[in-house]
């Protein structure tokens, strides 16, 4: 039973989720937009991933596994709606998910890491260096994000290494983005 709640937990903890969520909330919940976030960031995404564990994996010899396929998705996506959006405040937030799934792609071809860790670590230090007034955002984000941690170190599904370097890169990449481009 706790090993399904967790399962559940690690799902709904998944940055693709937390991507549509965001986009959702900031687009005033308009249709098209939840259309594209959650059709295309979780529903397609969701597809691709159990339909590339059934396949030959011949289909994945130019990206090397189904990771970096799905990051590139990701990416793919994102980048698509980057460039469909006329609203500031979309295109300010689909700017920081892009540079975070450029950097995570970039970075998994050299390192494995935890893809879950990254990406609440990248909102964190995001907010730690955008909005230092408000550090009961950034503790809370840390909070969560340590949490996540500590959930993919007790499933299994990664090893310290891989979730210390997904929380490492995720808030370097976040704090990036912020020093960089606001």
């Amino acid at each position: 039973m706790v090993k399904k709640a967790l399962a559940v937990l690690a799902l709904l903890t998944h940055p693709a989720l937390l991507e549509a969520a965001w986009l959702s909330y900031w687009s005033r919940w308009q249709g098209p937009w939840l259309i594209a976030a959650w059709g295309l960031l979780v529903g397609v995404g969701g597809l691709l991933y159990f339909w590339l564990h059934s396949t030959p994996q011949d289909l994945l010899i130019v990206l090397g596994s189904v990771r970096r396929f799905l990051l590139l998705w990701n990416l793919l996506v994102i980048a698509g709606l980057w460039a469909a959006t006329a609203e500031l405040v979309l295109h300010f937030w689909l700017g920081f998910l892009l540079w975070a799934a450029f950097c995570a792609f970039l970075l998994h071809w050299a390192w494995e890491y935890s893809f879950h860790a990254y990406g609440w670590a990248a909102l964190t230090g995001f907010y730690a260096w955008y909005a230092p007034d408000y550090p009961a955002g950034s503790l809370l984000l840390a909070g969560l994000t340590v949490a996540v941690g500590a959930l993919r170190l007790y499933q299994g599904a990664h090893s310290r290494t891989e979730v210390g370097r997904g929380l490492f890169f995720g808030f370097v990449s976040g704090g990036l983005y912020s020093l960089l481009f606001t």
